[in-house]
């Protein structure tokens, strides 16, 4: 594992430099956070007014410490910046993260070199300026906000601290969980290619989300990312494809966001799996998290509701995931065991009376085939995820679930669905478009194995 960012995940001391006892203040919500995250290394507030925060001794400077410390998180004004930084120097600090903004982002690009300079004499790596921190769950670091702390696999590494932080929110919410989020901000010292180079190697990250506004290093980037989608899949969102969107991308972080069609071809490249909304971010992100990827595309689909077949259909047909004919022996064997009433074909109707015993009993009559597997459960299904977890000891398809129209009981099984492994949408169209991204992991996979021969 790259070492050099280890004072970031593993700091062994945290400082919050610019500590504050008032609510509101990034001063205040960061050190309550990483209290109330359970980091449990020492924890130092400095803040010169204070003698105590948050049940915590304060220290009016780094030197006053004593001690050594890993982290030091700056929440003060961008002018005072250069003198704290060679305090934290002095003091042995490892790592920094500068929260504080108006530097190279709001014109003042010799503040931030003169920050990064004196940083640099001392071998101190940077995370920002004008960032939103980091978590790190494995260590129970939250130096960010709000209160992120459910653990799971997933690093999320974005130059926008909002959407890093809504996407582990989500993430989090829906039980996955997080490894890692760190925001870059200006990523002045501290890029997307050396956090990626750190979470390939990073044994609780399985799936690296990337949100990234601009390229420093176009050439080191498909280097990285190639070497990294060997081992784990990297889903990327980046803002800035339309005109209007690199002016913003500028204005927002001085970033240069390059040509749209430039960028997918790099994505190719490297293998990376390119999302352009923030629902296929996230979508993607979930499915490859919770499932293996898949070599075969084509999709057995069964359902409860005949009109979110034929959506899931429009959407496979779009997607390029083929929904093959049943063959005849299907059609007998389904025969034998479903209602007369039930449209047999594929995708599979089970019509609106069926419950989850009709959808294993279609499984056992179809028996393992190649692929993947999509139920939509239709309206309240109860038992949908006991019968699932049934389905996937008799088939080795890729399950994946779409849940609609089921009210409290789809919000109970939904959640049953995914803390067993099945990852669960909430419309047809989003459920095929994360098939889709299962098989684009697969090919990938395929490729570079090709190579590797």
């Amino acid at each position: 594992m790259s070492n050099n960012l280890n004072a970031f995940f593993w700091a062994k001391s945290i400082a919050v430099v610019g500590a504050s006892a008032a609510v509101g203040k990034k001063g205040y919500e960061i050190l309550r956070n990483i209290i109330d995250a359970g980091y449990k290394e020492p924890i130092y507030p400095i803040n010169p007014k204070a003698g105590e925060l948050l049940g915590l001794k304060a220290y009016a400077s780094l030197a006053d410490i004593g001690k050594p410390v890993d982290l030091a998180v700056f929440t003060i004004p961008a002018a005072a910046l250069p003198g704290a930084m060679e305090q934290a120097g002095q003091a042995g600090v490892k790592a920094a993260i500068v929260i504080t903004g108006g530097m190279g982002e709001a014109g003042n690009p010799e503040l931030e070199q003169q920050v990064l300079d004196t940083a640099a004499r001392f071998g101190i790596r940077v995370v920002g300026p004008n960032c939103q921190g980091i978590v790190y769950t494995p260590n129970s670091i939250c130096a960010s906000w709000p209160l992120l702390t459910g653990q799971g696999k997933v690093a999320i590494i974005s130059q926008s601290g909002t959407i890093g932080a809504a996407m582990a929110g989500w993430l989090i919410d829906e039980k996955i969980g997080v490894s890692g989020f760190i925001s870059m901000g200006n990523k002045s010292d501290v890029d997307e290619c050396d956090l990626l180079e750190y979470f390939a190697d990073d044994p609780d990250t399985a799936v690296i989300a990337l949100n990234v506004e601009g390229i420093k290093d176009g050439a080191r980037f498909i280097d990285v990312c190639s070497r990294t989608t060997a081992k784990e899949p990297i889903v990327v969102l980046k803002p800035g494809i339309s005109e209007k969107g690199k002016e913003a991308a500028a204005s927002h972080t001085k970033s240069v966001s390059g040509d749209a069609a430039v960028f997918t071809a790099v994505c190719r490249k490297a293998g990376i799996i390119q999302a352009f909304t923030t629902q296929d971010f996230i979508d993607f992100v979930k499915v490859l998290s919770l499932a293996q990827p898949i070599s075969d595309p084509q999709t057995m689909i069964i359902t409860s509701s005949g009109g979110s077949g034929i959506l899931a259909v429009d959407e496979a047909d779009l997607s390029g995931i083929p929904v093959p004919d049943l063959t005849d022996d299907d059609i007998a064997a389904l025969k034998d065991v479903l209602p007369g009433h039930c449209v047999i074909r594929n995708p599979l109707d089970l019509t609106g009376d069926a419950d989850a015993q009709r959808y294993l009993d279609a499984i056992g009559a179809l028996g393992d085939r190649p692929g993947a597997l999509m139920l939509i459960y239709g309206d309240p299904i109860p038992e949908a995820s006991s019968k699932t977890i049934e389905m996937s000891k008799i088939t080795s398809q890729r399950i994946i679930c779409c849940y609609i129209g089921g009210g409290d009981i789809q919000i109970e099984e939904t959640a049953l669905l995914q803390q067993n492994g099945f990852p669960v949408f909430p419309t047809p169209e989003r459920t095929i478009k994360a098939i889709s991204a299962l098989y684009k992991y697969g090919k990938i996979q395929a490729g570079k194995a090709v190579k590797e021969a």
